[in-house]
């Protein structure tokens, strides 16, 4: 859902297409999130952007992304405001013993 918000900035700060992914909307499947999540694997600087966060039937999509994310590398930086965030991550880390 940030996806507007987004390329709203793109041009502004010299964004290529090729410089981002969208993420799945996947509501009635928790695991399609992780499993998309896992495509970012080995990058060095993934950048994630929360815009029109999902808290409901006992899930907060911002929440369920971030314990994920550190459970798989190093979250460098991070910035909150009402209605979005933004967080750095560093994953090219080992691959966890365990997963979601």
């Amino acid at each position: 859902m940030a996806y507007y918000s987004f390329r709203y900035y793109q041009n502004k700060y010299g964004f290529t297409d090729n410089d981002y992914i969208v993420g799945i909307l996947s509501r009635d499947n928790w695991r399609k999130y992780i499993a998309d999540l896992d495509k970012l694997r080995g990058q060095p600087r993934v950048w994630l952007v929360f815009s029109h966060i999902y808290r409901g039937n006992e899930v907060d999509e911002e929440k369920l992304y971030l314990y994920h994310l550190d459970s798989i590398g190093k979250r460098l930086d991070s910035f909150n405001t009402v209605g979005a965030a933004v967080y750095l991550y560093d994953l090219t880390g080992p691959l966890p013993s365990k997963q979601l």
